[in-house]
């Protein structure tokens, strides 16, 4: 994790996110769902969250998740807009005040 940019965990389904919190902790700021766990463990202040938790799992909400991810990866991809640093801080300095 420390030498990717971004993590990706657009699950319908993951219940503990703990690929998420390894990500995290190297610095490495995550795109997730906001199911089960994942609200608990990442948020827009240091990752960026879809909302799809209301939808259900069906061919709609499936094309609006692959919707909502496209413009949040292309939206990363603009370096004034991506706010990838400031979250890897966050995430830096988190982890480093709970140990």
């Amino acid at each position: 994790y420390k030498n990717s940019h971004v993590g990706l965990l657009p699950t319908w389904a993951d219940s503990f996110g703990y690929s998420v919190l390894e990500a995290q902790a190297a610095g490495c700021p995550c795109i997730t769902t906001d199911i089960r766990a994942l609200p608990e463990i990442n948020n827009d202040d240091i990752g960026w969250v879809i909302k799809i938790k209301h939808l259900g799992y069906n061919r709609e909400s499936r094309n609006l998740l692959i919707k909502h991810l496209a413009r949040t990866i292309l939206n990363i991809a603009e370096p004034e807009t991506s706010g990838i640093n400031s979250k890897a801080l966050k995430l830096i300095q988190k982890f480093n005040n709970e140990n």
